[in-house]
């Protein structure tokens, strides 16, 4: 199955589930980010790292989907949909706390869909909302590079190209006004192989202008 088709896939499933579920609109979310990236390597069964790829603050555009809330009834908890994309590209390595330099690198992409359990805060307030949520969905992660095993003995060059549709989940905190927004999330997909488990971490703070269709 190409990248073009598990995009489509993707798409249509969250779009169909969310008409079922809600006559709110969807919205198109044009934004900029600072993002902060890690890419985690895990052996199997392992529950720290053996390697860490980073990519520091960075300024990059942001685009994505997402649907109105849906409440419960009588309640400040609900329910939206969100798909988000980006891309990414490593030139440096967390060892004891620092970036280094190790001459690895990484890049590729990643796509996460998922519906998001919400609080609003402000449910009552006109055109505002102040959201606190967790979400978990599909995930997409296309990477390939390298990788220094730092914590291994003996330290290793791991080289690593693959591109899954996997699963993924985060945290999501957004204040809007209108059609504005500030949003502050931490999301990432998985990856799992034979030996080895790929963890993105990406947390991004964002300003957005929604438009809805």
């Amino acid at each position: 199955m190409n990248n073009f088709l598990r995009w489509l896939i993707i798409g249509c499933l969250f779009l169909s589930s969310n008409i079922k579920a809600s006559d709110d609109a969807w919205n198109f979310t044009l934004g900029l980010s600072i993002k902060q990236l890690s890419l985690d390597v895990y052996e199997i069964n392992k529950t720290d790292p053996e390697g860490i790829l980073t990519q520091d603050f960075t300024i990059a555009p942001e685009l994505g989907l997402e649907s109105g809330i849906t409440y419960f009834t009588n309640s400040y908890w609900g329910y939206k949909y969100a798909i988000n994309f980006g891309a990414f590209e490593m030139n440096t390595q967390e060892v004891a706390l620092q970036d280094i330099d190790l001459n690895t690198s990484a890049d590729g992409y990643f796509l996460y869909a998922m519906p998001v359990l919400v609080y609003d805060f402000l449910k009552n307030k006109n055109d505002q909302h102040l959201l606190l949520g967790v979400g978990f969905g599909i995930g997409y992660l296309n990477a390939s590079g390298n990788i220094v095993l730092t914590e291994s003995s003996p330290q290793i060059t791991h080289n690593f190209d693959f591109s899954e549709l996997t699963v993924s989940y985060g945290v999501y905190f957004d204040y809007s006004v209108n059609s504005w927004s500030y949003n502050i999330s931490l999301y990432g997909p998985e990856v799992i192989d034979q030996n080895y488990e790929y963890n993105l971490f990406n947390f991004s703070m964002t300003i957005r202008k929604k438009f809805s269709f």
